[in-house]
């Protein structure tokens, strides 16, 4: 596995490159300009920058022509194609429990973004919390919300499960089969990059759950948390914020907290530890 600051697996590069036409992309090209290694996408550990995933996904809607078609590729992913972060969800046994597991497994995926998982007005919300100091991220999210609702068809057996889709970004010119779907479920141009379901969803037992499995994944999901966390260190990403915020003449306490998706207390208690 690259030793990257800021990374993300890249094992949705794998996901992206598969679902494409093979002349779409030159992707030795594109590793060499954004500094990754080719065989990371189809190790089963691999990471790249970041910046690099999404910059790849924006250049692969362009060379496509097509801005809709990530909704269709992600949807469409099998179960376990992104390793234990799939069954942490269609294992567990709650779909509550299954989108606990996601937020506090996330940094199995990546350091660099946040996924939250709250009750409110009635719905259970998942929410992703990311940096515009990384770049472009639209066509990454397009991919990341049909990837989730992905797991909500696998768990409920429904292909249309009544889940609300909000994107804090413009719709895309194309429209792609999930688009149709989903219809006026989605929602662009919000502000947040939710996907909600009502609250009495959240009980139900996912098709495929399975509690003696879905320990095993927890324990090994465990170990790789773990693993990760002694070899990321969030004071390092901390550093490097304050020192771009103080380049831009903004380094607050407010202003670190905000890049980093972090309440000003959280950050704080990181530094205090």
């Amino acid at each position: 596995m690259a030793a990257v600051k800021e990374w993300a697996r890249a094992d949705a590069l794998r996901v992206l490159r598969d679902g494409l036409p093979a002349d779409v992309l030159d992707w030795k090209d594109l590793a060499d300009r954004h500094g990754f290694e080719l065989d990371e996408m189809d190790d089963p550990e691999g990471v790249v920058p970041i910046t690099a995933l999404y910059a790849v996904f924006e250049e692969a809607a362009e060379a496509s022509g097509d801005d809709a078609r990530v909704f269709d590729v992600f949807n469409a992913s099998d179960i376990g194609a992104f390793s234990l972060f799939d069954y942490l969800f269609t294992c567990a046994p709650t779909l509550r429990e299954g989108c606990h597991a996601w937020q506090r497994f996330m940094q199995i995926r990546s350091n660099a973004y946040t996924i939250t998982f709250a009750e409110e007005g009635g719905k259970g919300v998942l929410e992703w919390k990311l940096q515009d100091r990384h770049g472009t991220w639209r066509q990454n999210m397009f991919a990341r919300m049909a990837w989730a609702a992905r797991g909500f068809e696998a768990a409920l057996g429904s292909q249309t499960p009544p889940l609300e889709i909000e994107l804090a970004t413009g719709a895309p010119v194309r429209t792609s089969e999930f688009q149709k779907r989903y219809g006026s479920r989605i929602r662009f141009d919000g502000n947040r990059n939710m996907l909600s379901i009502e609250a009495h969803y959240l009980d139900a037992k996912p098709v495929r759950n399975d509690n003696n499995l879905y320990a095993i994944i927890e324990r090994a999901s465990l170990g790789e948390l773990n693993l990760r966390a002694r070899n990321t260190s969030p004071l390092s990403a901390i550093a490097e914020v304050i020192a771009e915020t103080m380049k831009a003449g903004s380094c607050t306490l407010q202003a670190v907290a905000a890049t980093l998706g972090m309440s000003e207390r959280s950050l704080q208690r990181t530094m205090e530890n």
